[in-house]
Order: C-alpha cells, then sequence, then structure tokens
C-alpha cells in the first residue's frame, strides 16, 4: 500500500507539473497567434516569432514526451473501478491530445510565418537584383558618356539591358501591393522605379541624339542596320508563343527589347520614307516602277513588322499574366486548404474540448468557412484559368497543369464539406448544453414557483380545504412530469460528455443533482400537505357527526318537556344543563381527539 501511494503521488506530481509546462505553452502558442499580419513592421516582427515557435516546438514535444512517461508510471498503478471518482483524476490521454493538437497549430502557424517570410526574402532579393543592374547599367551609360567618340550600338545595348527588365520591374510593384512592407522597403522599391525610369530615359535620349548623327552622316548603314532589325523582326514572329511560364518570360522580354528598338529605328524608318519620296521627285531613278514597288513592299514589311511585335508582345503579356495568376492562385488555394487540413486534423486528434474551447473553434471554424467563400470565386477562376492553359500547352505541360487542376479539385470536394461537417457537430454540442442550461434554469425556476404554493397556510374552511386538495392533486402531477424532464436532462449530460471536458460537464451534473434534491424535497413536503389537508377533511367528518347527535339529543330534550307538562320547570332546566354539558363534552371532545383541532368559533357557532 505504501508503495503503491508513491506511485500515486509520483504520478501526480509528475502529470501537474506537465500539465502546468503545457498551459503555459498553450498561453504563450495564443500570443504569438495574435500577431497582427498586415502590420508595417511584418519582416523585423517575424523571425523573432518564427524563432519562438521553433523553440515552443520542441518544448512541446518535450511535454508529449513526460506525459507519455508518465502514462508507463499510470500503467503500473489499479486501475480503479467504474463507478469511482477516477473521471476526476488527471486525464493522461487527454493531456497527450491537447499535446498533439497544439504541435499540430504550431506547425500552421509556422508554415503561415515561413511562408510571409520567403515573400519578403524574395521580395528583397528582387528589388536588390534590381536596384544593382538598374545602378550598373547607370555606370556602363556614364563610361560611354565620358568617351571620346560615343558608340550608338554599345547605348543600344545598355538601352535594351534596361528595358529588358520593365515586366520584372511590373511584377514587383504588383507584388509590392499586396505584402505589408516597411517603410524602409517602400521607399527602396519607389527609388529604383525612379532610377530605372530616369537611366531608361537618359539612355533612350541620347541612343536617339546618336541615331539622327548617323543618319547624317552614314545614312546607307542606318539603313542596313534597320533592314536587319526588320529581318530579325519577322524571324522572331516565326517563332511560335511559348508553352511554358519560363518560357514565355523569355519571350517576354524579347519582345519588350524588339519593341524599345521599333522605337529607337521609327526615326530611320521615317527617314527612309523621306528620302525616297524626294528621290521620286527627282530623275536620278532609273527604274521607277520598280523602285516604287520595293519602296512599297518594304514600308509594308516594316508596318507590318511593327503591329506583329505590338501584337505578339500583348499576346505573350497576356499568356504571362494568364500563369502567374494560375500559378499564384493555385499555390495560394493549396496552402490555404493544406492550413484548413492540419486545423481539422488538429481538431479530430482531440476528443474533448472545454467549453470556452468549443465556442472558440465555431468562431475559428465560421472564419475558415467564410474564407472559403471568399476563394470561391478564385477557385472558379483558376479552373477557368486552367482550361485556357490546357489548350495552348504542349503535351508535358499540359499534363502538369491538368494534374494540379485535378489535386486542387480533390482537395477542395473534400476539405469543404469536412468543415461543414465540424462546425455542424460543434454547433450541436453548444445548442445541447445552451439548452441544458435553459431547462435547468427553467425547472429551477418552475419548483420555486410550486414550492412557494406548497408553503401556503393551510385553510380552516371545509370547502377551502377540498380546493386545496385539488390543487394538492395539480401538484402532485406536474411533479410527477418531471420524471422525463429529468431524464433529457441526463440524456443531454450524456450527450455533452462524449464531446465536453468533464470539468465542465460536472458543473451542470451538480444542478442537475441539486434540482433533484428540491425536486424530492418538494415531493416530500407535498405528501406531507396532502396528509394534512386529508386529516382535517376527517376532522370535520367526525365534527359533523358529532354536531348531529348534538342536535338530535336538543330535540329530544325539547320533546320531553312538551310532552311532560307536570314536571318541575326548575327540576326540567336542571336535567336539561346537565344532559347538554354531558353530550357537549362529549362532541367536544370527539371533535378536537382528531389530529387536528378545529377553530374554535366553529364549535361556538353550532
Amino acid at each position: 500500500a505504501q508503495s503503491l501511494l508513491q506511485l500515486w503521488k509520483a504520478y501526480s506530481n509528475a502529470h501537474s507539473e506537465a500539465a502546468a509546462r503545457l498551459k503555459q505553452q498553450e498561453a504563450k502558442f495564443q500570443q504569438l497567434a495574435n500577431i497582427s499580419m498586415s502590420g508595417n513592421n511584418l519582416a523585423e516582427i517575424l523571425p523573432p516569432a518564427l524563432q519562438d515557435i521553433k523553440e515552443l516546438q520542441h518544448d512541446v514535444q518535450k511535454t508529449k514526451e513526460a506525459f507519455l512517461q508518465n502514462s508507463s508510471v499510470l500503467d503500473r498503478l489499479p486501475q480503479p473501478a467504474e463507478s469511482s471518482t477516477h473521471m476526476l483524476l488527471p486525464g493522461p490521454l487527454h493531456s497527450l491530445q491537447r499535446a498533439a493538437y497544439l504541435e499540430k497549430m504550431l506547425l500552421v502557424k509556422a508554415n503561415e510565418f515561413e511562408f510571409v517570410l520567403s515573400q519578403f526574402k524574395d521580395f528583397g532579393v528582387r528589388l536588390e537584383s534590381l536596384k544593382g543592374l538598374i545602378m550598373h547599367e547607370e555606370e556602363n551609360l556614364d563610361r560611354l558618356h565620358q568617351q571620346e567618340k560615343e558608340n550608338p550600338d554599345s547605348f543600344l545595348n545598355h538601352v535594351l539591358a534596361l528595358t529588358a527588365q520593365s515586366p520584372d520591374i511590373e511584377h514587383l510593384n504588383e507584388v509590392s501591393l499586396k505584402l505589408p512592407l516597411s517603410d524602409v522597403a517602400v521607399k527602396t522599391l519607389q527609388n529604383m522605379n525612379r532610377q530605372w525610369i530616369r537611366a531608361t530615359a537618359t539612355a533612350l535620349e541620347r541612343c536617339s541624339e546618336l541615331q539622327g548623327i548617323g543618319l547624317n552622316e552614314k545614312f546607307l548603314y542606318c539603313c542596313e542596320k534597320w533592314i536587319q532589325l526588320l529581318e530579325k523582326i519577322e524571324e522572331a514572329l516565326k517563332v511560335d508563343v511559348a508553352n511554358s511560364l519560363p518560357e514565355l518570360l523569355e519571350q517576354q522580354k524579347t519582345y519588350e527589347m524588339l519593341e524599345a528598338e521599333v522605337s529607337i529605328n521609327q526615326t530611320i524608318a521615317d527617314s527612309y520614307v523621306t528620302q525616297s519620296l524626294q528621290l521620286l521627285d527627282t530623275t536620278e531613278i532609273e527604274n521607277r516602277p520598280e523602285f516604287i514597288t520595293e519602296f512599297s513592299k518594304l514600308t509594308d514589311r516594316w508596318q507590318n513588322a511593327v503591329q506583329g511585335v505590338r501584337q505578339r508582345k500583348g499576346d505573350v503579356d497576356g499568356l504571362v499574366r494568364q500563369w502567374q495568376d494560375f500559378t499564384t492562385s493555385v499555390e495560394n488555394l493549396f496552402r490555404f486548404l493544406t492550413d484548413t487540413s492540419h486545423l481539422l486534423s488538429a481538431v479530430k486528434g482531440q476528443e474533448r474540448f472545454s467549453l470556452y474551447q468549443t465556442r472558440s473553434l465555431i468562431h475559428e471554424l465560421k472564419n475558415k468557412e467564410i474564407h472559403f467563400q471568399r476563394r470561391r470565386t478564385t477557385y472558379a477562376l483558376t479552373l477557368e484559368a486552367g482550361e485556357k492553359l490546357l489548350l495552348t500547352t504542349d503535351l508535358k505541360t499540359k499534363e502538369s497543369v491538368g494534374r494540379r487542376i485535378s489535386q486542387l479539385q480533390d482537395s477542395w470536394k473534400d476539405m469543404e464539406p469536412q468543415l461543414a461537417e465540424m462546425i455542424k457537430q460543434f454547433q450541436s454540442t453548444v445548442e445541447t448544453w445552451d439548452q441544458c442550461e435553459k431547462k435547468i434554469k427553467e425547472l429551477k425556476s418552475r419548483l420555486q414557483v410550486l414550492k412557494a404554493q406548497s408553503e401556503d397556510p393551510l385553510p380552516e374552511l371545509h370547502e377551502d380545504l377540498h380546493n386545496e386538495k385539488e390543487l394538492i392533486k395539480e401538484l402532485e402531477q406536474s411533479l410527477a412530469s418531471w420524471t422525463q424532464n429529468l431524464k433529457e436532462l441526463q440524456t443531454m449530460k450524456a450527450d455533452l460528455t462524449r464531446h465536453v471536458l468533464v470539468e465542465d460537464v460536472m458543473v451542470l451534473k451538480e444542478q442537475i443533482e441539486h434540482l433533484h434534491r428540491q425536486w424530492e424535497d418538494l415531493c416530500l413536503r407535498v405528501a406531507i400537505r396532502k396528509q394534512e389537508i386529508e386529516d382535517r377533511l376527517n376532522t370535520w367528518v367526525v365534527f359533523n357527526e358529532k354536531n348531529k347527535e348534538l342536535c338530535a339529543w336538543l330535540v329530544q330534550m325539547e320533546n320531553k318537556v312538551l310532552q311532560t307538562a307536570d314536571i318541575n320547570i326548575e327540576e326540567m332546566i336542571e336535567k336539561l344543563q346537565k344532559g347538554e354539558e354531558a353530550e357537549g363534552d362529549l362532541c367536544f371532545y370527539s371533535a378536537v381527539g382528531q389530529k387536528h383541532e378545529q377553530p374554535s368559533h366553529l364549535v361556538g357557532s353550532n
């Protein structure tokens, strides 16, 4: 017995220590979970918060191990009988479930923090990369300016290098709108945009100036370069639009540069048209029809090339945006579904929750349901975008897109009903609890009314006693119907025990037991009151019988007086008085000899 007592103490102490640590860890997690994800200082807050989560995950793992180790001690202890109070003992299973739940919620929060930090990191890397590239090109342009003889081709290369970054800069600006950037990051982005615009505009202006100088000095050379660009554009337009996002991004840069070259070389095209028209006004051209034909063909080719570049660039930009929207939407939806899956898994892993936790989970799960509704449009548009991409991609990419769409549909269709079912289950638990509390309150109020009725003073008049007897019958009927009410309460309590912590259910149990004791006490009161009424009614019966006997005796005495005329009046009065006293005493003592005494004024009146 001594060794068992020591084991019980060891188990209880170890469990209490582990439970206290778990409670502290739950409180710490709640602090981390309450971090606002929309503040502009998020990039500074999240790294230490993520580190705290990592440390908390390690601590929770150690707490789980402590619970498991403690359960081995419990296994060596004799298990209490089913009817004992073992339900009040610390529950190792529930503690393990709480720790497992906390572990999964920490994983969800860690994934959220890591994703946001990865976005910040990716944004920062891209921003620094573009900033460095622009600064490098500006330095190159400054060096070219300082040269005695500036080379238009060198300037053009740097212009194209800057122009090629236009899609990346535009995409980075779009990303910045979705991130809670710090003031420093926003200012850096704005400076980079201004730097790029300034550098590109300066380079384009200088390139156009050099182009104008070149036209005056080397018109034929410039025309040859223009024709080479025309041929390059025509060759580029022969290439089909790419089938994957990486290839599309390369084509996007290509057409950005081609469009810039078209803009720069438009001066040459205009000069060529002007020079050609001037030649037509002279007699220097020997074969005018052939010249006009060649001139028309060349200008048409150029116009077609310009329109082709513009059209192709628009097509590629549209496909890139479509791909980026599809990829981003799929990733966001999968991340949302994964987080929801972790949450549902964590909730399913714990059999019982406190009433407070249950209400909190309903709020959290309903928020998830609202997010599902908000994402429904995104989900539909993502599927629609995916179907369009299936029509424009090659076999390999088509299979990849099709697989992602199928996975997304399966996850969505699987997760949404699970979430709805879990909300329904928790709402049912809370509704049952509320109904139970409401019913207890109603029954308690009814008991108080019935108790007040049972405590009213008993009436003394015969007719009032009969009315009171009918009221007692109604009271008995009301109390008899309580058995069903108490059964319903016990059923609701049993249902709650499967979902709510024992500590919370004990509150209801105590209220129901107190109500039951009050009911039993009232039943006893009503039974006693009923007996009192019966006793008083019986007393009235005896009294009425004795009263009749007295009245009959008086009539007899009257008759004797009338029949015996020779009797002395004084003797008759004396006999009558003696008879009245004897009969009166008999009636009185018979009446008051019952359990309760009749009112004196009633006896006197008769």
